[in-house]
């Protein structure tokens, strides 16, 4: 008989984000830990955002875990509706793909949703907890309990979070992101480091008209916009070994398969050229550390479907990196990402794609007991 159930939910939003993870013990109805990856969209439904919030959190349910993979605004626009529902406070986990996440409260002229969220954040008490890119200093890494994850760490390497239940490991989190020579994250980092501590909120706070003065003088990305960090954070949520017993998915209109538990979240990232073997390595890698003999069951497809950065090893037939693709996308929106000549790659080499549109019927629930 299980002890727990893992669901993983990915939302119907269309174009945007919003996939959430929980663990709840048998027979419970409420879960002991809810994990986010992302919260926004750009719909084209009324109050369809607010519906899944709340149709998945019950008020004031505690979050536990909040991965936010880049800072575009469809990535990120329902934070506050999530807070108003949800309970963010000093045990939640914020993880971002920025080094030095307080550095955000300033960039209230470029990422305005963005700043208020982690200036609430701050006031709140959560951890906001940076992955760096370039970060080695923890490779290969040891585990890091959700527990003790804290706003004073960066994450980076091959570290992961470790989620354990009575003292045995149960499941992973591995955020991480690709090298990206076009972050602004060194050039403004090292602007800045005369004039403020980049690990104190309050001396951020103080001097953040400098510093936004300082941010401005930075290079400007097409549109005008300026953007310190153009990478994005890719997570892959995996099991431990030996814990996974039966696996069910529910898609379009009960239509149930069987995967293995395993998800990578790829967010805005580019897998094209050597973008998707890199992903690839760093997860077959991080498989053989902590949980030797479990295979990727579910994969996203990048930026919505964006022809410029799908790799197209994703849709080769003889590619069995993983079980099936999604792909988040509102094939009728007036911003539409979606390349259609992908969902054609993926039919003729008979590869299961699921597109999580804004219909209801295209959303996605995994429901895993864990032994």
């Amino acid at each position: 008989m299980a002890d727990m159930i893992f669901k993983r939910i990915l939302h119907p939003v269309g174009q945007g984000a919003f996939f959430t993870e929980h663990f709840q013990n048998e027979g419970d109805e409420k879960a002991f830990l809810n994990v986010v990856y992302d919260c926004g969209s750009f719909t084209s439904v009324p109050n369809l955002m607010d519906y899944e919030i709340r149709n998945t959190f019950e008020k004031k349910d505690h979050i536990n875990m909040l991965f936010l993979s880049h800072f575009d605004e469809d990535h990120v626009n329902e934070l506050i509706t999530l807070l108003n529902r949800a309970t963010i406070d000093k045990d939640t986990k914020v993880i971002i793909p920025f080094k030095y996440p307080y550095l955000l409260m300033v960039m209230d002229e470029d990422y305005p949703l963005l700043a208020s969220f982690v200036m609430q954040m701050f006031n709140l008490g959560a951890q906001v907890i940076g992955v760096d890119d370039d970060n080695d200093e923890n490779r290969p890494g040891d585990p890091v309990d959700v527990d003790r994850l804290n706003a004073n760490m960066t994450l980076g390497g091959k570290q992961v979070v470790r989620i354990s239940r009575n003292q045995k490991p149960i499941w992973y989190y591995y955020p991480f992101m690709l090298s990206d020579s076009t972050s602004l994250q060194k050039t403004f980092a090292a602007k800045v480091k005369d004039v403020v501590n980049l690990t104190d909120p309050c001396e951020i706070i103080e001097k953040r008209k400098e510093l936004r003065d300082k941010y401005k003088t930075i290079g400007k990305s097409k549109g005008g916009v300026t953007r310190i960090n153009v990478n994005t954070l890719l997570m892959l949520s995996f099991p431990a070994e030996k814990v996974v017993g039966d696996l069910s998915v529910w898609h379009f209109d009960n239509i149930y398969c069987w995967i293995n538990a395993a998800c990578c979240y790829t967010g805005d990232s580019n897998l094209k050229g050597k973008g998707y073997g890199t992903v690839k390595k760093l997860v077959m890698e991080i498989f053989d550390q902590y949980s030797k003999g479990t295979t990727l069951g579910m994969m996203q497809v990048p930026h919505h479907g964006s022809i410029k950065c799908f790799p197209a090893q994703m849709a080769d037939r003889h590619d069995q990196f993983f079980d099936l693709a999604f792909v988040n996308c509102n094939p009728y929106h007036r911003q539409k990402v979606l390349d259609s000549s992908i969902i054609g790659d993926f039919i003729r080499s008979c590869k299961v794609l699921w597109l999580i549109t804004e219909a209801y019927h295209s959303r996605v629930e995994m429901i895993s007991e864990l032994c």
